[in-house]
């Protein structure tokens, strides 16, 4: 809707320049349709604030969405395991290990992620998986690879 009043708003501007009205009436159409694109793009941010907002205490009030989960790291992957479900996702899964202030989250070629809290983590031990992370994750290739040519 917005971008057909954007539209409607540079067809008026353009129709009194062409009429020849004095530019004040061309700046308050310009003035009042980035009023609205701002009022739109303010919506949409309060909607989104709101849905997490909401999610977060969906989570908090129901917690069989976010059940207590045991990760245990070996040389295969990670072992899960929660009240119903047991797995092991291989370390050759994931593509991605970045770290953020409170957790390590790998992540796969679909964009999911798994987020290991540092405060799961001893003294010491944060780095050596940091050292282990960097040895086992993102290692396999994705595709085919691209050799450069070589000069002659």
């Amino acid at each position: 809707m917005s971008v057909v009043y954007g539209g409607m708003v540079a067809w008026e501007v353009r129709d009194s320049m062409v009429r020849g009205e004095p530019r004040s009436t061309q700046m308050v159409l310009i003035v009042g349709a980035l009023a609205v694109v701002a009022l739109i793009i303010g919506f949409v941010m309060v909607v989104k604030r709101y849905e997490s907002t909401k999610l977060i205490r969906r989570l908090k009030r129901n917690p069989a969405l976010a059940p207590e989960t045991q990760m245990v790291l070996t040389e295969d992957g990670i072992l899960t395991t929660t009240e119903t479900f047991s797995g092991t996702i291989k370390w050759s899964h994931f593509c991605h290990c970045f770290e953020t202030k409170t957790a390590f989250v790998l992540s796969d070629a679909q964009r999911h992620a798994t987020m290991l809290p540092k405060r799961a983590f001893g003294a010491g031990e944060a780095e050596v998986f940091r050292a282990f992370a960097q040895a086992h994750v993102g290692n396999n290739v994705v595709g085919f690879s691209v050799e450069g040519q070589k000069s002659g």
